[in-house]
């Protein structure tokens, strides 16, 4: 897959792992009162795909755009 921008917000509850574990070396973090603006270059694919929908109702502004690398 290609390598894009994924942008999305995931309540403080959901998204706690990604602190500690980052989707990609360049993720960056929006702590907000009640969850996180999250930023990150990662692969396109089904899977990807699979994880967000994982997270239901967790997740939502999510978008996908073309990678500036």
């Amino acid at each position: 897959g290609k390598q894009v921008r994924l942008t999305f917000n995931i309540t403080k509850a959901a998204g706690q792992h990604l602190l500690e574990t980052p989707l990609s070396r360049d993720q960056e973090v929006k702590e907000l009162a009640e969850s996180y603006d999250i930023c990150a270059t990662v692969v396109e694919s089904e899977q990807l795909k699979w994880w967000l929908r994982g997270f239901g109702e967790e997740v939502s502004c999510v978008t996908i755009g073309n990678s500036l690398a």
